[in-house]
């Protein structure tokens, strides 16, 4: 009876998995086997709100998943693959038939990797599988390196990358984190058909600019990797580098979260050294101070308070000179 529309009432209209998303293919089912499997499909057919059509159209599934998912119903097997996993776990999920949720999930965890991990995680992202989520950042908090090494890193989407900037616990050193997202930027600029220069780059990014620890970078690796992509302009690489000279004691600074959408300002707790330029519209603003990279989960729009860091006009022009290599001065 599987996939045979011989005496079928039902079938699911979905998109073709073998051509492009626009061609849709009608699979053949029969409710009674539906209905014995799973609780949904019974409230569909036979209860108090039952379907009256013979044709289900399902837009957020592929035809091979959708496979899957009812050779599991009718014959109690599964064929997964990379591709179809996911999928066939938002069908398990979404009609509750757990013991096929379980399958998928142990399939998932015993081939996630360092190589893998990124598609993965986009997946379990657009299906909402918040556990399958948080194994994929385990595995790139123990893996860091060889994650931002995969292809699949380059195709994140900016949400992704800001949650990957975010993270306190991964194993890499701030410079290097810094290149791959620049690496990330130059690819999104290439995509859309962008020069990468440093203000597209610094538009790509966005505020995930503001996640980058350039204070834990020693100042050989701020000069030589940070200054030359010009993403930051003179004033906020100048106060970077002031950060850098002064050696005796920092400028005090009170930090304060206001919530983008609700709630007072709270206090930030103080753990490490970090400097981000604020979302405000005055390039000389800065922020410099103790904060943790564990940031609460409304501050994707307000970031933090404000540092203003007094320097003369002699003191930027000497860096500006310094930028463009002149190192030797004549007073006349």
């Amino acid at each position: 009876m599987f996939l045979n529309s011989m005496i079928s009432d039902v079938s699911f209209l979905v998109q073709d998995s073998n051509k492009d998303h626009a061609t849709k293919v009608s699979l053949p089912a029969h409710k009674y086997v539906l209905a014995i499997s799973s609780p949904v499909f019974f409230a569909m057919f036979h209860g108090g709100i039952a379907e009256q059509g013979n044709q289900i159209e399902l837009p957020d599934c592929n035809s091979e998943c959708l496979t899957e998912f009812l050779r599991f119903i009718y014959y109690d097997e599964l064929h997964l693959t990379a591709n179809s996993v996911l999928g066939v776990m938002y069908l398990a999920k979404k009609y509750l038939v757990l013991s096929l949720m379980r399958q998928c999930g142990r399939f998932l965890e015993e081939r996630i990797d360092p190589n893998n991990v990124f598609e993965t995680l986009t997946q379990a992202r657009q299906f909402r599988e918040e556990e399958l989520e948080k194994r994929c950042w385990f595995i790139v908090d123990l893996n860091t390196k060889q994650c931002l090494e995969s292809p699949s890193f380059l195709e994140l989407d900016a949400a992704a990358i800001k949650s990957l900037l975010r993270r306190e616990t991964l194993k890499i050193e701030e410079s290097e984190l810094f290149e791959y997202s620049i690496r990330w930027a130059k690819k999104q600029c290439q995509v859309e058909g962008l020069e990468a220069s440093g203000a597209n780059l610094r538009k790509i990014l966005g505020d995930t600019l503001y996640f980058l620890r350039f204070a834990v970078m020693s100042q050989k690796q701020f000069a030589e990797k940070v200054v030359p992509q010009d993403i930051l302009s003179d004033r906020e690489a100048l106060n970077v580098f002031l950060h850098f000279s002064t050696s005796n004691s920092k400028p005090d600074v009170v930090f304060l979260v206001c919530h983008a959408v609700e709630g007072p300002c709270d206090a930030v707790p103080v753990t490490q050294r970090l400097l981000f330029p604020t979302t405000g519209t005055d390039p000389q603003v800065m922020v410099l101070g103790d904060v943790k990279r564990s940031f609460h989960s409304q501050w994707l729009q307000s970031h933090l308070c404000t540092l203003l860091v007094d320097e003369s006009s002699l003191a930027l022009l000497v860096f500006q000179m310094w930028k463009v290599g002149v190192t030797k001065f004549s007073y006349g």
